[in-house]
């Protein structure tokens, strides 16, 4: 009696999914295979057992030799995975620390929340990864909530509409950027101020914010532009 087609499919597949597992095993990062007709790259998505210590520059450095120094290794989600940490005592915020080798470049920027170590002290840092490979360090960026929040300079006639509504300020808390206050006076989808360099997003971001239109509370779209760090306010209500 012969197979229903549905499982003639199956076994099918399942011989194809083995042959593409073999070829993957066979040939490693770097090589093409081709499964239904479609070519796939196979890159950096398997992890790799082995820490590699970065080659720094810009005076970061390793820390001391008590506390474990900053390795990286290729994650299974075809990012890099860091462990251990880094003494920032002689290097400037947001400078290279260093590049990652060419087979460890990822196919986007991303970034990571990680401790290093400045002087005695330890500090909260952001690892910004580019798709160049350089790895830019930025610190501190707010341990706590209790960072300090920052009055942003208005343009496009915008401004804090004064009591009793509260002043708008932006600061860098543990899951990013947070924003309070209430602005007025300028026309919806204008610029009203720019973030400082040290707050600039690597990607868009878009929260809510309150406004006074006019001298009545009212919703808004605020979206900061990644690399300008341009805040937009969008009336919505």
């Amino acid at each position: 009696m012969p197979r229903p087609i549905y499982q003639e499919n199956v076994h099918t597949r399942q011989r194809t999914l083995e042959r593409s597992r073999d070829t993957l095993m066979r040939r490693g990062p770097g090589a093409w295979i081709e499964v239904g007709g479609t070519s796939y790259a196979v890159s950096n998505n398997v992890a790799d057992p082995s820490f590699t210590p970065p080659p720094y520059q810009n005076n970061f450095a390793s820390p001391s030799a008590t506390i474990d120094p900053l390795q990286f290794r290729h994650a299974i989600h075809g990012e890099v995975e860091f462990r251990g940490t880094v003494d920032v005592s002689a290097a400037l915020s947001n400078d290279i620390a260093f590049t990652l080798p060419d087979s460890y470049q990822p196919t986007r920027a991303y970034a990571v929340i990680k401790d290093v170590r400045k002087g005695s002290t330890w500090e909260v840092a952001r690892f910004k990864v580019a798709t160049t490979g350089d790895v830019t360090i930025e610190f501190p960026v707010g341990s706590t909530a209790s960072g300090d929040w920052v009055s942003p300079d208005f343009i496009n006639g915008w401004v804090n509409p004064g009591l009793p509504y509260a002043t708008t300020q932006y600061r860098m808390g543990v899951s990013g950027l947070e924003f309070k206050g209430h602005l007025t006076g300028g026309a919806s989808g204008t610029i009203a101020f720019y973030l400082l360099p040290a707050w600039v997003p690597t990607r868009l971001l878009s929260t809510a914010t309150d406004v006074i239109k006019p001298g009545t509370p009212g919703v808004a779209q605020l979206k900061v532009t990644e690399g300008t760090g341009a805040v937009t306010i969008t009336r919505i209500l």
